[in-house]
């Protein structure tokens, strides 16, 4: 969709489809990253995680707390739609 990190790969973002009753609820997730406040920073940023997915895996575990899918950790959004989207 138009979408590229700084050095021109593509945007990723990772999803894990809803269940039961939170098929039709979301939860969003944007890393934080902060800003390049300087061509150079920017420049510096290609060639790590904050700048590009060239590295990123194929699959994400979406097991922190916040997106858990066990009721017991987390009993608001265990079985929601959840979509982690990555910072670059």
């Amino acid at each position: 969709y138009g979408a590229v990190c700084l050095d021109g790969t593509a945007a990723d973002f990772y999803y894990r489809a809803g269940t039961g009753d939170g098929k039709n609820k979301w939860h969003l997730y944007l890393q934080g990253g902060g800003w390049c406040a300087s061509l150079n920073q920017c420049a510096e940023r290609t060639a790590g995680d904050l700048g590009s997915s060239k590295f990123d895996s194929t699959y994400m575990n979406l097991s922190p707390p916040y997106m858990s899918s066990s009721q017991s950790t987390n009993p608001l959004t265990y079985n929601w739609n959840a979509v982690y989207i990555r910072y670059c």
